[in-house]
């Protein structure tokens, strides 16, 4: 019996030992998970970081190529406006029309990209007397009435075009999202 006595003091101690082992383990193994998931919480934090840094540099990119696109459209339609002038001139309604209408078409697509109402307010004053000279301009080769006046036309578009070429300088050399 005093042998059993003996094993079993022996078994109660061991027991007791791998317990204590366990729990020591445990939290070994707990402290480590836990430092781990502080770790992938930070590079979570930073990859987060990493990807608002991204998606801003992309929407400035794109605002930028969006600015000078605007620009050099705003060139094309100053020229389409000088084109008309020049074709009136000469007495060449045909050719006049079809600067108008390209003009309009570049001025729609424009006025789509600007942000500032301001000048949203203003490309539509243009759109709508480019539209009436285009109206007037196709009453006068279809139904043969007078075309307008050279010089009210040149009058106004030479107004719009001062207004094309300040709104250019600006989309040219402010920071992206000019307009």
């Amino acid at each position: 019996m005093v042998a059993l006595t003996g094993a079993r003091d022996w078994f109660d101690w061991s027991g007791w030992s791998f317990t204590i082992g366990g729990t020591l383990l445990s939290l070994a193994g707990l402290y480590l998970t836990f430092r781990e998931a502080r770790a992938a919480q930070h590079r979570a934090r930073e990859a987060g970081t990493a990807a608002q840094a991204a998606r801003t540099a992309s929407l400035e990119a794109v605002k930028a190529v969006s600015s000078r696109t605007t620009a050099g459209d705003i060139v094309f339609i100053r020229k389409d406006l000088e084109a008309v002038l020049t074709a009136l001139e000469a007495g060449r309604v045909p050719a006049a029309l079809i600067a108008v209408r390209t003009c309009r078409e570049a001025l729609n697509r424009v006025g789509e990209r600007l942000e500032s109402t301001a000048s949203r307010g203003e490309i539509r004053k243009v759109l709508s007397d480019v539209a009436g000279l285009q109206e007037s301009l196709e009453l006068a080769l279809h139904e043969g009435i007078t075309p307008p006046r050279f010089v009210d036309v040149s009058a106004l578009l030479s107004r719009h075009m001062d207004t094309l070429s300040r709104w250019s300088e600006q989309a040219r050399f402010q920071k992206a999202g000019a307009l």
